[in-house]
């Protein structure tokens, strides 16, 4: 008799472990979902005004509850621009190019020079000091490690391509130093490079 009274009172206290165990774990979520939606509280928290624009792939537009009711004109005048130089076209001796081929068999002669990357307001950023033995990979690792820009070499193409990391004027870049050696990787006018200077975006809010 005492033994069935016993096991009574376990069945009992278990089933209350389960009640506990199971609030708990209804608290936990209520406490997460009111965690989540506290801050619906604030107007903030809520976009009360609706945009759209007539050509998405131009313009993205965002509102906030403040914002004043009408219709907007935009005109976009310019896009941004990185500062971005194509080589000219590389030729080596013996008409065999690669990221191996050195300075010398691009027709280099002089003595060791440096190249110098500068910033849009012409401060030195890195000097890139060259020999006649440095290839044209070690040139491209050389001009990546200035940070503000990514050079890269195509072997098929024959060109070796600088562009700055980001777009508008003040990340701007350009290269100086030694002539003869920018001719020789075709970095300069004089070697056939292209360069596109970096520019700002312009556009015109409501005239």
């Amino acid at each position: 008799a005492y033994r069935t009274k016993e096991e009574k009172y376990q069945k009992a206290q278990t089933k209350l472990s389960w009640k506990q165990d199971a609030w708990k774990s209804l608290n936990i979520k209520v406490k997460g979902m009111y965690d989540n939606i506290k801050n619906l509280r604030f107007s903030s928290a809520w976009n009360m005004q609706k945009t759209t624009v007539s050509d998405s792939t131009r313009a993205t537009i965002t509102t906030s509850g403040s914002a004043v009711n009408g219709t907007q004109t935009l005109a976009i005048n310019k896009l941004a621009k990185g500062t971005y130089i194509t080589s000219g076209q590389l030729s080596a001796s013996g008409d065999t190019l690669s990221a191996s081929t050195t300075l010398e068999e691009l027709g280099y002669t002089g003595d060791s020079a440096n190249i110098n990357v500068k910033d849009s307001n012409g401060n030195l950023v890195k000097t890139v000091t060259v020999s006649k033995s440095t290839t044209i990979s070690q040139l491209v690792s050389g001009l990546n490690e200035a940070g503000n820009l990514k050079a890269s070499f195509d072997a098929a193409n024959k060109r070796v391509f600088v562009t700055a990391n980001s777009t508008g004027v003040e990340n701007g870049f350009s290269l100086d130093g030694d002539a003869d050696v920018l001719k020789a990787f075709g970095l300069n006018v004089t070697g056939g490079a292209k360069i596109v200077e970096a520019q700002d975006s312009e556009i015109v809010l409501n005239g």
